[in-house]
């Protein structure tokens, strides 16, 4: 071979050489390329996959928290489910040589007759607080007054505090926390020797740190004193006038608020026939009836008001002629109950004595109509207004009238014809 052929030769494998080269490059940046998207491919599947774990993650979160949330309602729905009145409490005295006070537990659901729970001799004041029966206990020759506190559950009964000698107890009200409440010591014509001996001290109670505190101190009225009624709201406290002989009183006593944190007593002006009045569920309004007789003319009638608290605004709500208004009460916010009585004669013994039919009325206080209730039998004396009921005394019975059935239950029978309600739980 040639020199030159020899050259050409080698020339021609250089080229083959740098063209295999090149082809093996090329298919090898293919491969790796190739891999490189794979993998490109692959994180990205990974990131959509990791990234639909923190969506689902996230949506997650939302139904915990939509769980939680429907949790909180529930458990509020519930707690207003708990708040709701369960049980009425009836009172009466039975009368024999040796009187016991006697509590009845009527269930409100279903209206079931009630069953005894408390007997208690020589009670004079009593209330619901919390869940404990609240009395004052005094002996017949009243040397000293006691007041216990009865567990609604368990029945125990503990002794809280006593009063001083021949002091009694004027009245109690529950205070807002189911713990506190507040009462009357009083000395009075049977305690005190003269008008500067007489004293009246409204207090309050904690059953929970067994706390007393004083609030007010009235002195010089002898023969009256102040009675504990109602909490209006957490600081103010509804009082009446209370007197040693009540026997054939017709007209209500004087009534009175008692700010608890300024200790400052202002009188509450009620029209001066009016005869029972009711506090409305919110401690803002009064209602009042009120008996007007003219011996004159024979002529007996009667009034229905609502006064305001808070600017002393009164409202007429009904005005009866040959009739009397006995009692009021509210059955809820924007209802009152009244017992009413046909005048069909009338005479004056320790109080007016009238005969004439009883009956039951209801009044819408938006429309002010008044409606009468038909009923078995004839009510006697009016027990109290509760969610919507009527609760009635009828022939030695406690009757409760269901406003939105147009029902009476017998819920007690047989005992006295003058049943009272306590409270309700």
């Amino acid at each position: 071979m040639s020199e030159n052929q020899k050259s050409g030769t080698l020339l021609l494998g250089m080229v083959f050489g740098l063209l295999l080269a090149g082809v093996v490059g090329f298919l090898t940046w293919l491969i790796v390329a190739a891999g490189t998207v794979r993998l490109d491919e692959t994180d990205e599947e990974e990131t959509v996959a990791e990234t639909e774990e923190i969506l689902d993650l996230e949506n997650l979160n939302l139904d915990v928290e939509e769980i939680t949330n429907d949790a909180e309602i529930a458990t509020e729905t519930l707690a207003d489910v708990e708040e709701q009145i369960e049980n009425v409490y009836a009172t009466y005295w039975e009368m024999d040589d040796d009187p016991n006070y006697i509590i009845h537990q009527v269930p409100l659901s279903g209206l079931t007759a009630g069953k005894q729970i408390f007997s208690k001799k020589n009670v004079r004041a009593r209330a619901i607080v919390g869940e404990k029966i609240v009395y004052a206990q005094s002996p017949e020759n009243n040397t000293q007054t006691t007041v216990y506190a009865d567990d609604l559950a368990t029945k125990t009964s503990t002794p809280l505090f006593s009063l001083t000698a021949k002091h009694w107890v004027g009245g109690f009200a529950e205070g807002t926390d189911g713990q506190t409440f507040y009462f009357a010591d009083e000395c009075a014509a049977t305690c005190a020797v003269n008008a500067e001996s007489a004293v009246t001290v409204i207090k309050s109670y904690n059953l929970a740190t067994k706390e007393e505190k004083t609030l007010y101190t009235e002195k010089g009225k002898w023969q009256a004193f102040k009675v504990v009624r109602k909490l209006l709201d957490a600081n103010t406290l509804l009082l009446g006038e209370g007197y040693e002989a009540t026997e054939g009183q017709m007209f209500i006593p004087p009534l009175y608020t008692l700010n608890l944190v300024s200790a400052t007593l202002t009188t509450v002006e009620t029209d001066p026939t009016a005869t029972a009045f009711s506090v409305s569920p919110d401690g803002k309004q009064l209602a009042m009836v009120t008996f007007v007789y003219d011996e004159q003319t024979s002529r007996a009638s009667s009034l229905i008001l609502v006064k305001s608290l808070a600017d002393g605004a009164v409202t007429l709500i009904q005005r009866g002629s040959g009739v009397r208004y006995h009692d009021v009460r509210w059955a809820d916010a924007d209802t009152l109950a009244v017992l009413s009585q046909k005048v069909d004669s009338i005479r004056f013994e320790l109080g007016y004595s009238i005969t004439g039919e009883k009956q039951l009325q209801w009044v819408d206080l938006d429309k002010k109509v008044l409606t009468a209730i038909d009923l078995e039998n004839e009510p006697e004396t009016f027990a109290a207004a509760v969610e919507g009921k009527i609760f009635y005394n009828s022939q030695k019975a406690l009757v409760a009238y269901d406003l939105k059935t147009q029902a009476g239950t017998t819920v007690l029978d047989g005992e006295t014809a003058y049943y009272q309600i306590l409270g309700t739980r």
